[in-house]
């Protein structure tokens, strides 16, 4: 059966509107677009590659691709768009959450098959307005002060993305990424520079501790699940390209940094959401460490299982009004949400027979020395982080309602079930060194103790200045090396 891919972005915009205009019936709207966006995304699995244009704008139109690549990113988002929507149900949102989580929706879904320069700004755009507004949705202070410090630096990055795509422009005389001849370095650097601040890189993204950590739990879940990935996947997608390639050791070091300073302040982080809010930055240096599959996988992996770990703690911060970890381990949460809980630390710390075990070890089969040794230190630092998320107790629930824990079941499957598929490639060596890291994160978690680390970086005058600072070592990297 064939189907429009547009239709991905299509029906979630007017599943908007319907929200709009059925108010009363925006949580069962919400639910049916989402069922329909995993629908259309499983049809065009069923599908070969998709490569075509869109109306007839500069030149040739607009150029989608639909590959194995965004196949599976377009997976991920909408399993997570799912499974965020369904957890929201037991929530008291009202039709303001589901008409811009549809937006979002919508856009990011774009994002994830643009081919053009100026496409990809458009709907990067809408998705951090539409990110902006869920952010600061429930109108408190602290939310509200988050929503504009990521406004005013997105604006800041997206302006540097803007500039390096007109020098493409100017000379090329094209914004599609297949036709473009000339690539100067100068270009090349702008465009990284904005996009690394979409991708939840280190001193880049320094937006995202604290709105990630602030907004509402399902908003949360859809930051770190889904948003950080727009920026990553444009970013592998143009690294791909021979004209980019030099920019690949760079890209590279900066990731492979960030996976360690960014585990370094999760592991000493008190506030339970703030913790995954730090540990994004730096699983997103696995990400960005490379541009083969193995980053993919990762990347689909890491919005699985940081969307449940969001999901799990933030019901739980909710339930009890508890923020820190010692305060939620003095707490009995509900046994499956538990459960849901455990799976997903187990799979960010490379637990063998789950998926982050798969991804992580398909990263380090392709990674030079140096990459190997610091992506190890960032793998221990992870499970030292998570293992405090180990000791929380369960209590039995006597009346258990299915949708209340729908939306981490759905997640919990593709942990387990890409685990298991991929697990059957892995070698016997693999296994035991994945297990080694994590025994040998165990024993840092038992030995030290976190201390208290300036974060003056996340005042948004200091996160400008240092966005500009690394801009300024952006330049310098290119022009020497």
């Amino acid at each position: 059966m064939k189907i429009d891919p547009n239709f991905l972005i299509i029906f979630p915009l007017l599943f908007s509107i319907l929200v709009l205009i059925f108010r009363k019936h925006s949580k069962q709207i919400g639910v049916s677009s989402s069922i329909i966006n995993l629908s259309i995304v499983g049809l065009l699995y069923l599908s070969e590659t998709h490569d075509f244009y869109v109306s007839n704008w500069a030149l040739k139109g607009v150029h989608l691709i639909i590959n194995s690549n965004s196949k599976l990113m377009l997976l991920m988002v909408s399993v997570v768009f799912l499974s965020v929507i369904v957890n929201s149900l037991k929530k008291n949102y009202n039709y303001n959450f589901y008409f811009f989580s549809l937006v979002f929706l919508a856009s990011v879904n774009a994002s994830m098959i643009s081919y053009d320069l100026f496409n990809i700004y458009v709907v990067i755009e809408l998705a951090s307005l539409s990110a902006y507004l869920l952010i600061g949705y429930k109108q408190k202070k602290v939310q509200l002060w988050a929503s504009l410090k990521y406004l005013v630096l997105s604006s800041v990055a997206l302006n540097f993305y803007l500039l390096g795509i007109g020098i493409l422009y100017a000379y090329n005389r094209t914004f599609d990424i297949s036709n473009l001849r000339i690539v100067p370095e100068i270009s090349i650097v702008f465009i990284l520079l904005g996009l690394f601040a979409k991708s939840g890189i280190f001193f880049m993204s320094m937006w995202l501790p604290l709105a990630h950590s602030q907004a509402e739990t399902e908003v949360s879940a859809l930051l770190s699940g889904i948003f950080v990935k727009i920026g990553a996947f444009q970013i592998i997608k143009l690294l791909s390209l021979n004209s980019f390639a030099t920019a690949r050791p760079f890209v590279s070091f900066v990731a492979i940094v960030s996976s360690i300073v960014g585990v370094i302040y999760a592991f000493n982080e008190k506030n339970s959401k703030k913790i995954l809010a730090y540990s994004t930055l730096s699983q997103m240096g696995f990400v960005l460490s490379g541009i083969s599959f193995a980053n993919i996988l990762h990347m689909f992996n890491h919005g699985i299982f940081k969307s449940l770990l969001f999901l799990t703690v933030g019901d739980s911060v909710e339930d009890y009004s508890k923020k820190t970890i010692q305060e939620l381990k003095e707490q009995k949460i509900p046994l499956l949400r538990n459960i849901a809980l455990k799976i997903a630390v187990f799979g960010i710390i490379g637990m063998p027979f789950l998926s982050g075990f798969v991804s992580k070890t398909m990263i380090e089969h392709e990674a030079t020395i140096m990459a190997k040794i610091g992506l190890s230190i960032a793998a221990i630092g992870t499970t030292a982080t998570f293992w405090k998320f180990t000791n929380f107790r369960s209590i039995k629930v006597a009346s258990m309602k299915v949708h209340e824990y729908l939306g981490y079941l759905i997640l919990t499957f593709f942990i387990i079930s890409v685990g298991i598929s991929g697990s059957s490639k892995m070698e016997f060596k693999d296994i035991l060194k994945s297990v080694a890291l994590i025994l040998a994160g165990i024993v840092v978690y038992k030995i030290f103790r976190p201390v208290k680390f300036s974060k003056s970086f996340e005042k948004l005058d200091n996160a400008l200045l240092l966005y500009i600072v690394f801009c300024v070592i952006g330049l310098s990297f290119f022009f020497i090396f």
